[in-house]
């Protein structure tokens, strides 16, 4: 019994760091992308503040935050310059979902002011709980370049209207002062440079289209694009082909809007290169004037980096979660301030009633708690710093303890080494606890056993002497003489403690098997009154015993053993009285009948019914009914109906239940009978005065009183009896013995060597010497054909002087 448990704790280990390992894993990956890209990255609860969740280290670095937790202290309103912002971008992801590049003013934790681009998405996860994961990019640089590119285009503009008006002057003067008009003209190139040299500097793509045409584009529309600028200011050039087919249809209705002077949001759209390259941008325009006509200033932002982190992210925390929902055991992420914030699936179907676990207090989701729990592994890991095993009830939804749970919690570090949180790996051991339960209710009914042998072989010795006295004392007298009465008294008494002593053993399961052909009447006629005492006075006993019923071979204590473990089922099954019946019938197994019993041989069977007016099963507890230790019973072991099952399949039977809930249930047991020779042979070898002989026996036993009464009654039949208290004494008559040994009549308990080993050292010299055990208990069992060829057979004390005659006859006779 101890193997298989070693084998299953080593198991269990062995998956519980695999699942750890797992986890890290993931947790690693997950965590290195995150922390490691060059963008704000960060989760909050929706809201009108919102609340932090998490953050990655360059969102921390950009509100110039010390750790962290000082940066999870702010909500989110206290990061906008202007609060209602937040509101209207909050306003527009709830209404649409998602929010792309949204340009906010933002303030520093220390109150410096810079431009952002927000992009945020509304995720949703199974249990209906919203957050808002979102990308923040710092385009300070970028909003500098465009505010600069717009002061020299108006400046451009000035110069312009300010070069016609002198222009107009000069017409109309006919005075003009030259020197004035080239100081303006030289300002109007230097003006004009200045915002070439910004526009070619950019790390953005700066185009200005007039009319459908581009007259514009930076050097880094050409590096980007793979165009040349005399292609892109070619007249046949249609910009359009610069446009991904998905996305010309939004720049149409971005035209359309300009041209009606409206203006228009920044907006994501996708790029083609010359090679079919694939680029995802952000583009910002605007309606200028250029050479008195209107024209539109885009400047274009790639994005593609961006937007291969977003997707990466977007992948791993699918594969993470993913993961997390493969894994068997349940997992628990909890913060520092005991917060659910990431659970899998296992942890979802062992707290369904629940639902949603994330953002309640584990207490309050595990436990129906409203404050921490006294014994708490949370605490333990937080104050130690190392992970944690415990073992904790599994509540329902009413509180009330359902199972078991085994906890290992282990502590999550954050960059700087301090515990920020834990995760759990809980796995559910309520089979395991009832397992092990059962196996210590095994390991008591093995301790009560070994008791109850140890008491019942000296108190079998006892009742050896006592019949066997009396069966030699009552061949003294007749029937009618003065004390033959009270002498048959006293073995018929002996007899029934005998009796009584064997189904202890068979409660204790100790008993030796010793198959004998017997009717099954008899013994269910005999265990009527112990039955009724059972049953009390609520439950009505009814009997229907075939009166011509065939003999089986059974052993007496197991179909005893059978008989008792059924009716102790149903007499649980009718907890407020009912009845209970018992019949017997023989029956004929042929070709048309084996069709309704496949598992039966052809044959004559005897059938014991056992039906109850009980409660009944449903099929899904009746399909299990006789596996070991599957029990129903709070205080049962499982192993009653299994025995049940075992001991009628040994006999060669079968056994059918047919249940119904709330209509009671039908155990019907099938025999096998023997023929009719066997059991008139069975029948008619009782006559002690045919049993004697002339062979030489060794007998053993270490009880004086049982070894002189078997010498006596062996010797009284012509037997040649050699006597031995132990294995020593055995050896030296066997050694001594000049002749033949015929037969060894051996205890099998006895001190130092027991029966079974004396008898095969014996056999090595004495090769056609055939066995005879006897014990009133074995630690273990010994069947009557144990040994080679069958020669090993057994006899149960306390047993009667013909019973013994008879025995050694059959055993000396077999071939």
């Amino acid at each position: 019994m101890e193997k298989p448990a070693k084998r299953h704790s080593s198991a269990k280990n062995r998956r519980t760091v695999v699942h750890q390992d797992e986890a890290s894993q993931i947790q690693q990956k997950y965590a290195n992308l995150v922390n490691n890209v060059n963008v704000g990255v960060y989760r909050n609860t929706p809201g009108p503040e919102g609340r932090f969740l998490e953050a990655n280290p360059a969102i921390i670095s950009m509100f110039e935050a010390q750790t962290k937790e000082e940066f999870l202290q702010h909500t989110v309103s206290d990061l906008y310059q202007n609060p209602e912002k937040r509101i209207e971008f909050s306003q527009k992801i709830q209404k649409y979902g998602f929010v792309r590049n949204e340009e906010l003013q933002l303030v520093t934790l220390k109150g410096r002011t810079f431009w952002g681009a927000v992009t945020a998405v509304k995720v949703t996860d199974e249990n209906g709980q919203i957050f808002f994961d979102g990308i923040i990019e710092d385009i300070s640089d970028r909003k500098r370049s465009e505010e600069e590119l717009n002061r020299y285009s108006r400046l451009l503009e000035e110069m312009v209207k300010e070069r016609t008006a002198e222009l107009k002057k000069a017409n109309e003067r006919l005075q003009l002062d030259i020197a004035e008009r080239v100081r303006a003209e030289e300002s109007l190139k230097e003006s004009e440079e200045k915002f070439r040299i910004l526009a070619e500097q950019s790390p953005n793509m700066i185009f200005i289209n007039k009319k459908g045409r581009i007259i514009y584009a930076n050097a880094k529309c050409e590096e980007l694009m793979g165009y040349t600028r005399a292609e892109f200011y070619s007249a046949d050039f249609d910009f359009l082909i610069l446009i991904a087919p998905e996305s010309r249809q939004q720049i149409k209705l971005s035209l359309s809007a300009h041209m009606q002077g409206k203006d228009v949001e920044p907006y994501e759209y996708a790029l083609l290169t010359k090679t079919g390259q694939r680029i995802d941008a952000i583009i910002s325009t605007k309606l200028i004037k250029y050479e008195n006509e209107i024209a539109i200033l885009g400047v274009v932002t790639d994005i593609t980096e961006r937007k291969r982190i977003e997707e990466i992210l977007r992948k791993n925390e699918t594969f993470l979660q993913n993961a997390f929902d493969s894994i068997m055991d349940g997992i628990s992420v909890l913060d520092k301030d005991m917060n659910i914030v990431r659970v899998n699936h296992a942890m979802k179907t062992l707290y369904p009633h629940s639902m949603p676990l994330i953002g309640k207090k584990c207490y309050t989701a595990y436990y129906n708690r409203t404050e921490r729990c006294e014994t708490c592994h949370f605490i333990k890991v937080f104050r130690q710093g190392t992970p944690q095993m415990d073992t904790v009830p599994l509540a329902g939804p009413d509180g009330r303890q359902t199972g078991w749970l085994e906890i290992y919690a282990s502590p999550l570090l954050d960059d700087h080494g301090n515990i920020s949180g834990l995760i759990e790996y809980v796995r559910d051991i309520t089979e395991r606890k009832k397992l092990e339960e059962q196996f210590l209710q095994a390991q008591k009914m093995e301790a009560i056993g070994k008791l109850a042998g140890g008491i019942v072989h000296d108190f079998n010795n006892l009742l050896t002497s006592i019949i066997v006295n009396s069966d030699l004392l009552l061949g003294h007298y007749n029937p009618g003489e003065p004390l033959y009465d009270e002498i048959k008294t006293i073995k018929e008494s002996g007899e029934r403690a005998g009796q009584l002593t064997r189904r202890l053993l068979a409660f204790t399961r100790k008993q030796v098997i010793d198959p004998v052909i017997i009717d099954l009447n008899e013994i269910i006629n005999g265990m009527r009154k112990m039955l009724a005492s059972l049953m009390g006075k609520e439950i009505r006993q009814v009997f229907n015993l075939e009166s011509d019923l065939k003999w089986v071979k059974v052993d007496f204590s197991q179909i005893e053993q059978v008989i008792l473990n059924l009716v102790i089922n149903a007499k649980d099954a009718m907890p407020n009285g009912g009845t209970l019946a018992i019949s017997t019938k023989n029956i004929t197994v042929d070709e048309k009948k084996r069709k309704e019993l496949p598992e039966l041989k052809d044959g004559e069977y005897v059938l014991v019914s056992i039906s109850d007016t009980g409660v009944g099963m449903p099929p899904e507890i009746a399909e299990r009914l006789f596996e070991p230790f599957f029990t129903t019973k709070e205080q049962g072991t499982g192993l009653g109906l299994a025995t049940v099952y075992g001991i009628v399949k040994q006999i060669g039977g079968h056994i059918k239940v047919r249940t119904k809930k709330g209509k009671g249930t039908v155990f019907k047991i099938y025999l096998p009978a023997p023929d009719e020779s066997v059991k008139n042979k069975q029948a008619g070898q009782e006559k002690i005065t045919e049993l004697c002989g002339n062979e030489t026996i060794l007998v053993i036993d270490d009880e004086p009183s049982i070894l002189n009464l078997v010498t006596k009654i062996l010797s009284s039949l012509g037997y040649t009896v050699l006597s031995a208290k132990n294995k020593d004494e055995a050896f030296v008559r066997a050694r001594t013995h000049k002749g033949v040994l015929d037969l060894l009549l051996t205890d099998i308990v006895l001190p130092g060597k027991k029966g079974p080993e004396i008898a095969a050292d014996l056999k090595k010299r004495h090769d056609k010497m055939k066995v005879l055990f006897m014990s009133g208990y074995a630690n273990g069992r010994i069947d009557h054909t144990s040994g080679k060829n069958g020669k090993f057979n057994f006899i149960f004390k306390p047993f009667t002087a013909s019973g013994l005659a008879l025995k050694v006859r059959e055993t000396l006779d077999s071939k």
